[in-house]
């Protein structure tokens, strides 16, 4: 469930916020199984709170969004014996997210967008070498911090856009230690429609 509010500052500037919780499965619909009948259901909550406004006789329009979430009930292998899987602990992230949307001409259009944000376990365990070791603080696995996309679109025809875009995803960990870091890369995109 979710609630929120918008309220209009002005008439092209609003601020918003959101409270929501959910509940997730343990896998998908299609791949329960008995062997996980007995999990809970991962929970989580969110908090959202934001500014938008519209600019340029609304043929632009930036957002500015900052938001807490924290999921619980998290899966992992079973300290005690690592061909099993348990139910353990709370990860969490805090983050800010500002957009820019911005129609130069009727033909072109600038995107852009970035994430950084703070995502930590705050209550996790994994099995080494057969003993428990606290996770707690460490970057949750395959999470980058820091997101970046910068997109610029080319109407060139009445029923076709071109568009070229930038994306940069930051440096990563491939296990819940953090000793295995993946570099951030950058990827460039080249659609038509």
């Amino acid at each position: 469930w979710r609630v929120g509010t918008v309220y209009d500052l002005l008439p092209t500037l609003s601020v918003y916020g959101q409270y929501a919780e959910a509940a997730d499965p343990v896998g998908s619909l299609l791949l329960l199984s008995p062997a996980n009948k007995d999990f809970e259901l991962s929970k989580g909550k969110q908090i959202e709170i934001g500014v938008k406004q519209a600019f340029w006789d609304d043929k632009g329009q930036w957002t500015l969004a900052a938001y807490h979430i924290r999921k619980n009930n998290l899966v992992t292998r079973d300290p005690n014996d690592p061909a099993l899987r348990i139910q353990v602990g709370d990860q969490s992230s805090r983050g800010v997210e500002p957009t820019l949307s911005v129609e130069l001409t009727p033909a072109w259009r600038v995107d852009l967008n970035a994430v950084a944000l703070r995502a930590r376990y705050d209550d996790f365990s994994e099995s080494v070498g057969g003993a428990s070791v606290s996770r707690n603080g460490n970057v949750p696995t395959d999470v980058p911090e820091r997101v970046a996309n910068a997109w610029v679109s080319w109407k060139f025809a009445p029923q076709w856009t071109a568009s070229a875009g930038v994306r940069y995803v930051g440096k990563r960990y491939a296990d819940a230690a953090n000793r295995i870091e993946m570099a951030g890369d950058t990827t460039t995109n080249l659609a038509r429609q």
